[in-house]
C-alpha cells in the first residue's frame, strides 16, 4: 500500500492531506466533503496556493484538518490493513480549540505550530518505525517557498511560522531531516523559469542532457573573463592560474567519485568519446581473435558500436546478456555467458531507455573471477546517486558531463591506474608528449597521453563547478528526492488505462518510458510541448533495448532533482486527457 500526505498552508488554514494512490478516501479540506473521484480532488488542489509536504509511508497516517474560527477542529488516524480502509475519528478538546481560535491574528503562527505538534505524535504510533520517509523539514521548507515566491507556478503570501524553528521539525527521521529544498533549488537553474508556448517550462528530458545551475554558467563566464589561458604551456601568470584551476578540477572529479588518484581521470568530451576511448587502448591489446566482450541487451547504442567494431577487428565475438520480460538483468544467463574466454565486461549502470538499474557490483565480482576488464557507462547513473568507483571495484567507469549538470562538450574517464600505465595512445599530437623526433617518440604518462589537444578547458572548469553544487546539495539526499519522485509518477501513471509503461524493472532510478494507444510517440510529444512539457521520443539510441518490449520507440519522461510533484501532476494530467 502506497500513500503520499500533502501539507497544505492556505494562510491561517493548514491541512495534511492524505492521498492513498489506489483508492482516494474521504476526508474535509476546508469545510468541503470530497468523495472517491480523483479529477475532483485535482481540482481542489489546485484552488490552494502550494501543496509542499510529500511523505510516502507504508501503513499508517494521520491527517489534521486545522481551521481558523471554527468548531470543528479534528484529528484523522487514517489505518489501512489488507482488507480495508477505516477512518477514526479523534476529537480534539474543543475549549482549547476555541481558546486557541480566539487569539490575536497576530499569533496564528502559534495555531500552525500547533498543528505540526500533532503531526509530532507519529512517533508515538506503532506503526511509525514503517514509514518509508517522512521529510518533518519539508514543512519549514513550505514557509520558505511561500514567503519566498519562489516560482511562477506557486505563489502565496502565508505570513506566519516566521519564528517557527526548524530544527523542532526534524526529530521525525534523521535520516531525511535535512531534505531537499526543491523549490529553492530551481531559483539557481534560470532556464526553469522559461516560458514555453506561454507555459512554464517543464523540463522531463533529463536523460538526453540535464540544465545548467547558475553556478556553472557563471563559472564558464568567470573563465574566460579572468583565467582564459592554455594550460601546461607557459611561464606567464594567467596560464598558471588556468593550469592550476584544470589541476584542480581534476583532483575534484576524483574525490566525487573517490578514485584513488587523479591521475586515474582523464578528460573527454563525453562518455560516447570515452567508450571509444577504451575500446581503441586497453581493447586492442586485451582482444585477440577468438576472445569474448560481453554486454548486455539494455546498452546504448555508444556501449554497443565500440565493442562490435572491436570484435570485428579482431575476429573476436560480442556476446549480449539478456532481459527477462520486466528490462531486468538475467543474472543466471549472465553467469553462464562468462568463461575463460571473456576479456572486456561492459555495462550500464542504468539503463537510459527504461531506467533499470543493473546489479553491477555482482556482475563485476562474477566477471573478475575470470580475469575480465570491467568498463561500466555511467552516463545515466552518475547524475542520480553516489558513485564511489572504489568500493564498485571497476576497472574503468565512464560518464558525460552534460547529464549531471555540467556543460557539453566535456566527460570523464576513470581507469585503474595500473591499467592505464604502459599503454598506446588513441589520438596522438600536442600535450601528450615528452619528446618527439622524425625517429621517435616519448609519450607523456597517463593520464596525459590520452588527452591530445588542447582540453574544453572553460567547460571542465563548468564541469569542476556542477561537482562543487552536487556535493553542496548531497547525492545521498538527491539519490532519495528523485526514487519517491519517480515512484510518484509512475503510480500516478500506472492508473492510466491508455498508457502502456514500457518495462517494469525491480529498481527503476530517473526515467518512465512508455506510450498512449493508438497515437503516434512524437504526436504526444508535440501535445506535451503545447503545455511546456519536454520529454523525449524515439528509440533513444538504445534500439535492441526498445525492440524487445515489441516496440520501435516510445515517449520517455526522465527525471532531476529540481523536477517536482506538481509537474507530474501536470504531466499525468494531460495524459488522462488525452484520448
Amino acid at each position: 500500500m502506497h500513500l503520499l500526505c500533502y501539507a497544505i498552508l492556505k494562510l491561517d488554514i493548514i491541512t495534511i492531506r492524505l492521498k492513498n494512490y489506489n483508492n482516494y478516501g474521504e476526508y474535509t479540506i476546508e469545510g468541503i466533503m470530497i468523495d472517491n473521484d480523483i479529477k475532483k480532488i485535482n481540482q481542489m488542489i489546485e484552488k490552494f496556493d502550494f501543496s509542499d509536504l510529500i511523505n510516502q509511508c507504508n501503513s499508517t497516517s494521520n491527517l489534521v484538518n486545522h481551521g481558523n474560527n471554527k468548531n470543528d477542529g479534528t484529528i484523522y488516524d487514517t489505518q489501512y490493513d489488507n482488507q480495508k480502509h477505516s477512518h477514526n475519528k479523534i476529537e480534539i478538546n474543543k475549549q482549547d480549540y476555541l481558546d486557541k481560535s480566539n487569539q490575536n491574528e497576530t499569533n496564528h503562527y502559534n495555531e500552525i505550530s500547533d498543528a505540526y505538534n500533532q503531526i509530532e505524535s507519529l512517533e508515538n504510533i506503532p506503526e511509525y518505525n514503517d514509514f518509508q520517509s517522512f521529510e518533518a523539514s519539508n514543512i519549514y521548507n513550505a514557509h520558505n517557498k511561500a514567503t519566498n515566491h519562489s516560482n511562477d507556478m506557486h505563489h502565496t503570501n502565508t505570513p506566519y511560522m516566521h519564528n517557527v524553528n526548524p530544527n523542532k521539525f526534524n526529530s521525525f527521521n534523521s535520516n531525511v531531516s535535512a531534505s531537499l529544498d526543491v523549490y529553492q533549488i530551481r531559483e539557481d537553474f534560470p532556464i526553469l523559469h522559461k516560458k514555453v508556448h506561454g507555459k512554464p517550462l517543464i523540463w522531463l528530458d533529463n536523460g538526453a542532457t540535464s540544465q545548467k545551475p547558475k553556478h556553472v554558467i557563471d563559472a564558464i563566464s568567470t573563465y574566460y573573463s579572468q583565467y582564459n589561458s592554455n594550460v601546461h604551456r607557459g611561464v606567464h601568470t594567467l596560464s598558471q592560474e588556468a593550469s592550476d584551476l584544470f589541476d584542480q578540477a581534476r583532483e575534484t572529479v576524483a574525490s566525487f567519485i573517490n578514485a584513488s588518484s587523479a591521475t586515474e581521470i582523464i578528460f573527454t568530451k563525453g562518455a560516447t568519446e570515452g567508450l571509444n576511448l577504451i575500446s581503441n587502448t586497453i581493447g586492442k591489446q586485451k582482444i585477440q581473435a577468438g576472445d569474448e566482450i560481453l554486454i548486455t541487451q539494455l546498452e546504448h547504442h555508444s556501449n554497443i558500436l565500440p565493442w562490435r567494431k572491436l570484435a570485428q577487428e579482431h575476429n573476436a565475438h560480442l556476446k549480449i546478456v539478456p532481459i527477462n520480460a520486466n528490462g531486468d538483468i538475467m543474472l543466471d544467463a549472465y553467469s553462464n555467458l562468462l568463461n575463460s574466454r571473456t576479456k572486456i565486461v561492459a555495462l550500464s549502470h542504468v539503463a537510459n531507455s527504461i531506467g533499470a538499474l543493473v546489479p553491477i557490483e555482482n556482475m563485476i565480482q562474477q566477471a573478475k573471477a575470470f580475469g575480465a576488464i570491467t568498463v561500466i557507462d555511467g552516463a545515466q547513473s552518475i547524475p542520480h546517486m553516489k558513485i564511489d568507483v572504489q568500493k564498485l571495484d571497476c576497472d574503468f567507469f565512464i560518464f558525460s558531463g552534460h547529464k549531471m549538470f555540467a556543460p557539453t562538450g566535456t566527460g570523464v574517464v576513470y581507469g585503474k591506474e595500473y591499467l592505464l600505465k604502459n599503454n598506446i595512445p588513441y589520438q596522438v599530437g600536442g600535450g601528450m608528449i615528452q619528446n618527439v623526433t622524425y625517429e621517435d617518440v616519448q609519450y607523456a604518462d597517463s593520464p596525459y597521453i590520452y588527452e591530445a589537444g588542447t582540453a574544453n578547458l572553460a567547460d571542465i572548469e563548468g564541469l569542476r563547478a556542477a561537482i562543487n553544487y552536487l556535493d553542496q546539495l548531497d547525492m545521498n539526499k538527491i539519490e532519495q528526492y528523485e526514487h519517491q519522485l519517480v515512484e510518484y509518477a509512475y503510480e500516478q501513471m500506472s492508473m492510466l488505462n491508455h498508457v502502456n509503461i514500457i518495462g517494469n524493472p525491480s529498481t527503476r532510478v530517473g526515467v518512465i518510458s512508455f506510450i498512449v494507444h493508438n497515437m503516434d510517440n512524437n504526436e504526444i510529444g508535440r501535445i506535451l510541448d503545447k503545455e511546456g512539457i519536454a520529454v523525449r521520443t524515439g528509440h533513444h539510441c538504445a534500439q535492441p533495448a526498445i525492440r524487445h518490449f515489441g516496440v520501435e520507440g516510445t515517449v520517455r519522461a526522465s527525471f532531476a532533482f529540481y523536477n517536482t510533484y506538481e509537474e507530474v501532476d501536470k504531466l499525468i494530467e494531460i495524459l488522462r486527457n488525452i484520448c
